[in-house]
């Protein structure tokens, strides 16, 4: 009897610690999966900009959004090669950040130093010439998020804001 139930209580272990795993591993995926399909249910498609309204809390699509800070996103897609992104400088606090489809955040750039941001976003493994003026950024997945945010406190500037994302670019190469 002591038997079976140290063979039980084994089996029983090592379930809880494959399904441990298990859930770890497919948690950031899941996390980002869902987080890029709210975003593209606002009307946001692969490799533009998708350039939010003002956060209040009725537009709050997203946890802990500031309604002090004006957003954009585009949804990268490196599957058929590299995307390039460009993003205008801002007076004030700003930053673009990019994030692969696990939910790494493997970028950020400052905005408010006085020049605009430019990477080359691709797939690891791919072999790509950036130009100078660019970083690559290699992801792990097909998938990512390229976010801006700029310090936007009053809607004159986060209307600025907003017209500043016209200039700025998220396209396959």
């Amino acid at each position: 009897m002591t038997r079976w139930f140290a063979l039980a209580l084994l089996a029983f272990m090592l379930a809880l610690v494959v399904s441990h795993v298990a859930v770890v591993r497919a948690l950031p995926s899941f996390i980002m999966n869902r987080g890029m399909g709210m975003i593209a249910d606002l009307g946001a498609t692969e490799n533009q900009w998708y350039t939010a309204p003002r956060i209040t809390a009725a537009t709050s699509a997203v946890v802990r959004s500031s309604p002090d800070l004006a957003y954009a996103a585009c949804l990268l897609n490196v599957a058929d090669g590299p995307v390039r992104i460009e993003v205008p400088a801002w007076d004030l606090y700003g930053s673009l950040s990019v994030f692969d489809g696990d939910t790494r955040n493997l970028f950020v750039g400052p905005l408010d130093q006085g020049a605009p941001v430019e990477v080359i976003v691709y797939r690891r493994g791919e072999t790509i010439s950036p130009p100078s003026t660019a970083q690559a950024i290699a992801l792990s997945t097909d998938t990512g998020i390229a976010l801006v945010r700029r310090l936007a406190s009053t809607q004159a500037l986060h209307t600025a804001a907003q017209a500043l994302m016209v200039q700025s670019r998220c396209e396959a190469l």
